[in-house]
């Protein structure tokens, strides 16, 4: 569900619709938050590094919109890059 959808947010609506384990619900909301700050480091690295050859400023923005799962790390990832690329993450997500 946290990569589905937005992220902790989803993970703690549905444990609570679920009766989910704790411990299960602060694992999963764990990785998703791991996960997402990779993605929040290593993506503009990638991109201004030269590793996403393909892609100019919106294309990063779907990327990026589309592979991160919390708003606030879209928003971080993209913002590094350039308005345009902030602009169009923020819709894709």
């Amino acid at each position: 569900v946290g990569s589905a959808v937005c992220g902790a947010a989803a993970i703690l609506s549905m444990a609570a619709l679920t009766r989910a384990r704790d411990q299960s619900a602060g694992i999963a909301i764990a990785l998703i938050t791991l996960s997402g700050t990779v993605a929040l480091l290593a993506f503009p690295v990638m991109f201004l590094g030269g590793w996403l050859p393909h892609l100019d400023d919106r294309l990063y923005g779907v990327f990026v919109g589309a592979s991160i799962f919390e708003l606030a790390q879209v928003y971080g990832a993209s913002f590094a890059i350039s308005d345009d690329a902030l602009n169009t993450a923020t819709l894709v997500k």
